[in-house]
């Protein structure tokens, strides 16, 4: 039971340290040092998908990726005409 919680409480930590790098240093810095837990790996994986989602230019792309993903209002890039576009505004039912 308590090798159990060690390893548990072990990767708990081995997250949490990741998730900081990652907002402190950015993707690339953390993905370096990211733990082989399978977790950690779906985190790394969504949190590519988003850093390749707010680089968009092309709303057929946006709006495709906003029905598979379920991407909130707040992750659409502000910066540029796709938050303008109909087909983003009709997939985040604005």
């Amino acid at each position: 039971m308590f090798v159990l919680f060690c390893v548990q409480y072990k990767l708990l930590f081995a997250e949490k340290a990741f998730l900081l790098k990652y907002i402190l240093k950015g993707l690339e810095e953390a993905k370096a040092d990211a733990p082989k837990y399978e977790i950690t790996q779906k985190v790394l994986e969504y949190l590519q998908q988003i850093e390749e989602f707010k680089h968009l230019t092309a709303a057929h792309q946006a709006a495709n990726l906003i029905s598979v993903h379920g991407y909130s209002y707040e992750l659409v890039p502000q910066h540029n005409e796709i938050i303008k576009s109909h087909q983003v505004c009709t997939q985040l039912k604005i």
